[in-house]
């Protein structure tokens, strides 16, 4: 982290254009990057929030800028993508659904 910045990238934009919008208004928070498969839905977030598209989960786990991840993709999906983010070196958020 680069003084009291925190580099914040969002994978999952369903649920996690929201928490891209909420990174991309807090204080000490850099949104740096979202990311998603959907190429059309990652460019319209990224353009409404001024970062960067990113289509590839791995590819943005190699960015240096990238402290913490918010994964908002399905649950099934979690434990992979944590344990992948953890191994990278990178803080990790997860979206939790309640039914």
């Amino acid at each position: 982290m680069a003084g009291d910045m925190v580099g914040y990238a969002v994978v999952g934009l369903g649920v996690g254009k929201n928490h891209a919008r909420g990174a991309a208004r807090a204080k000490r928070c850099r949104l740096v990057a979202v990311c998603d498969i959907n190429r059309e839905l990652a460019d319209q977030v990224a353009a409404e929030l001024n970062t960067e598209a990113i289509y590839d989960f791995d590819q943005l786990l190699e960015r240096k800028d990238v402290d913490c991840v918010s994964i908002a993709t399905p649950s099934g999906m979690h434990a992979d993508m944590i344990i992948k983010a953890a191994q990278a070196g990178k803080r990790v958020v997860r979206e939790t659904a309640r039914y």
